[in-house]
């Protein structure tokens, strides 16, 4: 099975009400959506969202990562494509980069689980318990 795009594009989502913690109030989310699409035509989707506390530094990294990624594995169609291995490579690299990495690699994941389900036509959920093995 191959990886033949990913991209990511970032995005801030309103609340429809504004969510008041102890700390402050948040009116909005920012994340990062990613997507992998294989030869088949078939896509799956994650979302790469940092810890709150996060400033300007740990956001700017996490678009560096992506940006990396994206140019790694095509932005735009490979008809080559990337294997498997190569992105798990990728996503192990991603643990040298402490929170910020964690977050695109659960964003990618997420994505890579997401894509094997669409392609067997199973629920999402379904395939957390294979991943985990």
């Amino acid at each position: 099975m191959s990886v033949t795009r990913l991209t990511a594009a970032r995005y801030a989502v309103p609340f429809r009400v504004p969510f008041v913690s102890g700390v402050r109030t948040w009116e909005w989310r920012e994340l990062w959506l990613v997507r992998l699409a294989g030869a088949d035509g078939v896509e799956g989707a994650g979302e790469v969202v940092l810890d709150p506390a996060a400033g300007p530094r740990e956001e700017r990294r996490a678009g560096e990562l992506l940006d990396a990624l994206v140019a790694e594995f095509g932005g735009a169609d490979d008809p080559d494509g990337a294997d498997i291995d190569r992105l798990e490579d990728a996503l192990a690299r991603l643990d040298a980069e402490g929170a910020v990495g964690r977050a695109v690699r659960a964003g990618l994941e997420t994505a890579w689980l997401d894509l094997r389900a669409q392609r067997v036509g199973r629920p999402f959920w379904s395939t957390l318990a294979e991943a985990a093995h």
